[in-house]
C-alpha cells in the first residue's frame, strides 16, 4: 500500500462540506499509523497532479486554467 500525504491536503475543500476534509484525512493517517498497516504502508513524496489526473475525478470546467 503506498501513502502520500501532505499538510496541504488538510487544506482540500476546507470551509465547504465535503468528503474529502481534514478530519477524514487526520482520521486515515491516524489509523494507517498503527498495526496492521504501519509495517505495510510506503510513504512517498507528493507532487503536484496533472490536470488530465484533476479531470479523473473533477470536472474539468471547475479545474484551474492552466498557464
Amino acid at each position: 500500500m503506498v501513502r502520500v500525504s501532505d499538510p496541504v491536503f488538510d487544506q482540500h475543500l476546507e470551509g465547504i462540506f465535503h468528503m474529502e476534509n481534514r478530519k477524514r484525512t487526520r482520521n486515515l493517517a491516524s489509523i494507517l499509523a498503527k498495526e496492521p498497516f504501519v509495517d505495510r504502508v510506503i510513504p512517498v513524496q507528493h507532487r503536484a497532479a496533472t490536470e488530465d489526473e484533476l479531470a479523473w475525478i473533477h470536472l474539468r470546467n471547475i479545474l484551474p486554467k492552466s498557464t
